[in-house]
Order: structure tokens, then C-alpha cells, then sequence
């Protein structure tokens, strides 16, 4: 009846301490899915707000973008009318000359001469003739150019025909207000420009001579 007994309360005891150990297994076991859920609802509203912080971040940019871009423009556009602006100045000033001349600067006239670089070697020229007189009868004549300038030290007068492809030369012009003469011209290599000498010759066959300066006609075609 002892044995019996002891077996019988070490069973009891082993139903008690598994009982125990089943009831804290489960306590820890729904502490951990309690705890795991917590991080998981945790890690879903932090990817939530990481999520709306992206969003936020990229629109700050998208708005900064569009600033700068707007900012930009606007400053170019300003830019552009002022350049407009001015440039309708000149043509004003230049129509008015003709229009209503100046008693002191009559006759044929070599209003401007421009050029238009494109790149180191090759330029556009461009030659304004304006008659400035009461009585605008059309008039007619030839134009010659050359360009001044140094070359190993030496100083060498180049004719247009040695910077161009021309079949017929001198320029020519007939015109009753104005007329603008346009062209091409290449610098030989090694070539450092100096001044433009522009000759203009009339029905009564008188030279005018006229020299711009290269660093002047480049800056004034906006090279």
C-alpha cells in the first residue's frame, strides 16, 4: 500500500507540475503573441508614417523644382524683354534718323557694322547703308572690305576675297532708305584681327572710308 501510495502521489505531483508548467507556457505564449502583435501593429504605422514622410519629401522637392524652374523663367523672360525693349529703341531711333534726319549727317551713310562669330575662325558681318537726305532718289555704288590685323608680328591688310568665296566683288548696293549687306567671312589661322576698313563708293565715284574697330563690331552683334 506504500509503494501504491508513492507512486500515486509522484503521478499527483507530476500532473501538478505539468499542469503548472502547461498554465506559464501558456501565460508566456499569449505575453508573446500580445507583444508580437503589438510590434507588428507598431511596424505597420511606422511604415505608414515612413510612407507619408516619403510623400511629403517628394512633394517638397517636386515644389522646390517647380520654384526654381519658375524662378528661372521668369527671370529669362524679364531678361528677354529688356532686350526686346532695347533693341525697339534702336530700330525706333534708327527709323526716326531716316524719317526726320539730322541737317548734319546727310547723304549716304554707313549707319553700323556687326559681327557675328561662329566660332573662332568663321564670322557673319553685317553692313547697314542708310541715305539720309530730303529728296530719297534711289542710289547705287560698290562697297569694298577688308580686315586689318597682325600675323607673326607683322601687320597685314586682308581684302574680303581672301577671307571669302565670292564670284563677284566689290559689294554692290542700290537702295532708296536703307540696305543691309550680309556675309561670310573665315580668318586665316594665326590671323589676330584688329579693324574692319569699309570703302563706299557712290555715283560720284568718292571713296568714304570708314574703320571699326574688330573687339567694337564683335561686341555689337553680341559675339
Amino acid at each position: 500500500m506504500r509503494r501504491v501510495f508513492r507512486v500515486c502521489s509522484w503521478l499527483a505531483l507530476f500532473a501538478i507540475l505539468a499542469g503548472a508548467g502547461y498554465a506559464v507556457g501558456r501565460y508566456y505564449g499569449d505575453l508573446d503573441r500580445r507583444y508580437l502583435d503589438a510590434l507588428t501593429d507598431m511596424r505597420g504605422s511606422l511604415e505608414r508614417e515612413l510612407e507619408s514622410l516619403r510623400r511629403e519629401q517628394v512633394n517638397l522637392n517636386i515644389e522646390k523644382s517647380v520654384g526654381v524652374q519658375s524662378g528661372n523663367a521668369l527671370r529669362d523672360s524679364i531678361k528677354a524683354l529688356h532686350d526686346e525693349q532695347a533693341q525697339l529703341r534702336q530700330e525706333l531711333v534708327f527709323y526716326r534718323s531716316l524719317m526726320a534726319p539730322d541737317k548734319l549727317s546727310r547723304g549716304l551713310q554707313v549707319a553700323s557694322f556687326e559681327l557675328f562669330a561662329q566660332d573662332s575662325e568663321n564670322f557673319t558681318y553685317h553692313l547697314l547703308l542708310t541715305q539720309v537726305t530730303d529728296q530719297r532718289a534711289r542710289i547705287s555704288g560698290s562697297v569694298e572690305i577688308a580686315v586689318v590685323g597682325k600675323r607673326a608680328g607683322e601687320t597685314q591688310v586682308l581684302p574680303l576675297t581672301d577671307l571669302m568665296e565670292t564670284q563677284r566683288y566689290p559689294l554692290t548696293y542700290r537702295f532708296r532708305y536703307f540696305q543691309d549687306l550680309k556675309g561670310e567671312l573665315r580668318l586665316p589661322s594665326s590671323f589676330e584681327p584688329l579693324e574692319v576698313q569699309v570703302s563706299v563708293t557712290g555715283r560720284d565715284a568718292k571713296k568714304r572710308e570708314h574703320r571699326f574697330a574688330w573687339a567694337d563690331a564683335l561686341a555689337a552683334g553680341g559675339g
